[in-house]
């Protein structure tokens, strides 16, 4: 069979799409069953440059327009469709936000959340008007569609009626071995380099307002004794979050984008992973912290009670307080951490690209 994958509006280098991406074409690539035609912006070109090769690969690099989503909107819905997938049976999109209006072939596309449904306001006015009026058009024109959650699937059906049969949960995986362990010298020498001298939380995520709820993590931490680090690129109504550290000086650090190198650095160097969402799809700083051995509070929002099992410790978005005594519960009691260490560590062996990878491959294949 002939795969066109879309690879378009995943956010580049060190988001979790960009992540999903990766972890399936890895396996997909290893294997010449299937012929791929993979299309993707050349700046991401990075991403994606130790995967497996072969003739039953190519690869299709989109100029510095399709990093300006009007232009990359309107191809997917004219050019991409008309001649792009000419001579492929299927077209796989990593990301729903990418479906075409129409294709000559049938089409699956994952769904990794419906946060405009369920936080108002999240992305803006513009990309809420898509977001709520033209993506579900695209969504129920898809053949085929795969939530990365339960939680996802069941928004779906209650924020759009897509019914079930017409969607698959593949939950996401993860590169555990990556997380594994990191030497005391290197988590030093991270921490020495940003400045990190005190216990810390770690918060890895964009920095947004109001949805990633960093406002709150901030609040818990301080109450808790703690610095807290927030490792992402800044996005909607970072100022907001940029004041509510401003109040700790020295306290709440901002670090931006990292490598995986330091991040792993990171999640073993810190008290617990702090993430109290408002909303995920699924949730994947969990899992990686999982991996590490690293402590989780987390949210009760969306699909992180579905992750984390009873591997977390959780509370609702809301109640900062409750955040705080979790936090202070790792720090105190030893044989607590220790526990949500051992239990993390089982709990993330259910999770890995193989098993998605093949999953969504199966989905793939079975389109007419």
């Amino acid at each position: 069979m002939k795969i066109a994958v879309d690879l378009h509006g995943l956010g580049g280098p060190g988001t979790g799409l960009t992540r999903y991406a990766h972890g399936l074409l890895r396996h997909w690539l290893a294997e010449d069953r299937h012929r791929f035609r993979i299309f993707c912006p050349a700046g991401h070109r990075a991403c994606y440059a130790d995967l497996p090769g072969g003739d039953h690969v190519h690869w299709h690099w989109a100029g510095g327009w399709s990093e300006r989503a009007l232009w990359d909107l309107a191809w997917h819905h004219t050019g991409f469709p008309a001649a792009a997938l000419h001579g492929c049976d299927v077209l796989f999109t990593a990301v729903d936000r990418r479906l075409p209006a129409w294709s000559p072939i049938p089409v699956v596309g994952t769904v990794h959340d419906l946060a405009p449904f369920a936080l108002a306001g999240k992305y803006g006015q513009s990309r809420d008007v898509f977001n709520r009026r033209v993506l579900p058009a695209l969504m129920r024109r898809a053949h085929r569609l795969i939530a990365v959650s339960h939680a996802t699937a069941a928004d779906l059906a209650r924020h759009l009626a897509i019914n079930a049969d017409r969607v698959t949960v593949v939950p996401n995986g993860i590169e555990a071995a990556r997380f594994a362990t990191c030497p005391a010298a290197r988590i030093a020498a991270v921490r020495a380099r940003l400045g990190l001298y005190r216990p810390f939380a770690l918060y890895p995520g964009r920095l947004e307002h109001p949805g990633k709820n960093h406002i709150g993590a901030i609040a818990a931490a301080m109450a808790a004794g703690v610095d807290l680090v927030c490792v992402g690129r800044p996005w909607m109504q970072v100022e907001a979050i940029r004041a509510a550290a401003a109040a700790h000086p020295g306290r709440v650090h901002l670090i931006g984008w990292l490598p995986d190198d330091d991040l792993v650095a990171l999640y073993h160097g810190a008290v617990a992973l702090l993430f109290p969402s408002r909303h995920e799809g699924f949730g994947l700083p969990v899992l990686e912290a999982f991996a590490a051995g690293c402590p989780v509070v987390c949210s009760t929002a969306g699909a992180l009670p579905e992750v984390a099992g009873d591997a977390a410790l959780l509370a609702d978005p809301d109640d900062h307080p409750a955040f705080t005594a979790h936090l202070r519960r790792i720090i105190d009691e030893p044989e607590c951490a220790a526990a949500l260490r051992a239990r993390g560590r089982a709990r993330v062996a259910a999770f890995t690209w193989v098993t998605s990878a093949r999953a969504t491959l199966r989905v793939i294949t079975a389109q007419p």
